[in-house]
């Protein structure tokens, strides 16, 4: 399934998603132009949206981290 939503606030995005989680679908992708991709899930999930501006070693630090 594919939606298109943009948002502004990433809190107000992140809690969008969660819905759809609760209605059973997972997010699989996310490209820039707001289009989201979800599969059926029977599975339960939590996302969580970061964005953080990392070079590819503080990436691959703090990917260890978690």
């Amino acid at each position: 399934m594919r939606k298109f939503k943009i948002f502004i606030n990433p809190i107000k995005e992140e809690a969008w998603i969660n819905a759809q989680l609760e209605k059973g679908y997972q997010l699989i992708a996310h490209s820039s132009w707001g289009i989201c991709t979800f599969r059926k899930t029977e599975k339960k999930y939590v996302t969580r949206i970061d964005y953080r501006s990392l070079n590819k070693k503080q990436y691959d630090e703090y990917i260890a981290l978690h």
